[in-house]
């Protein structure tokens, strides 16, 4: 093999044209382009690559958090209440299957930011009042809603 050396690029002249073997050295250092390659005649290379701001762009990276019990209770009972609320919102809409949707934008987050349970109250029913149900159903979520708002 002849091989051509210069002082940012090594390459490394194949036995074949589909066969490539190419090393780049860097500021960053060398990473593995790709897995072992075969060409046509079995030869077979492995590319390398720098890394840089593509190698940055294709790699992606996930953050797992590990929860204590008790917080991992607390997250639980949010999002059961969460749910809860989107199934009595489906009921007070008459909303029948998932591709209907429900004309009320109700955030727990901002039910919990209000003070006190008077001013919840005023918010909750300003949001459900346009229900097309009974006043006491309506009544009766926002009471519920209270009480497990309370407990969160």
């Amino acid at each position: 093999m002849q091989g051509k050396r210069d002082a940012a690029n090594y390459s490394v002249k194949p036995h074949d044209r589909n066969d490539v073997r190419e090393v780049s050295q860097g500021s960053q250092g060398l990473t593995r382009q790709s897995a072992t390659q075969q060409s046509a005649s079995g030869h077979s290379g492995v590319g390398f690559r720098l890394q840089g701001e593509e190698y940055q762009e294709e790699r992606k990276k996930y953050l797992t958090a590990k929860y204590g019990n008790q917080q991992m209770k607390l997250i639980r009972k949010r999002l059961s209440v969460e749910f809860w609320i989107d199934e009595q919102l489906k009921r007070l809409y008459n909303v029948q299957d998932d591709t209907e949707t429900y004309d009320c934008d109700l955030d727990l987050d901002e039910i919990l930011d209000l003070p006190d349970n008077e001013q919840r109250f005023q918010f909750i029913w300003n949001q459900v009042c346009s229900a097309p149900t009974s006043e006491d159903e309506i009544l009766a979520f926002v009471h519920e809603l209270l009480q497990k708002a309370d407990s969160l």
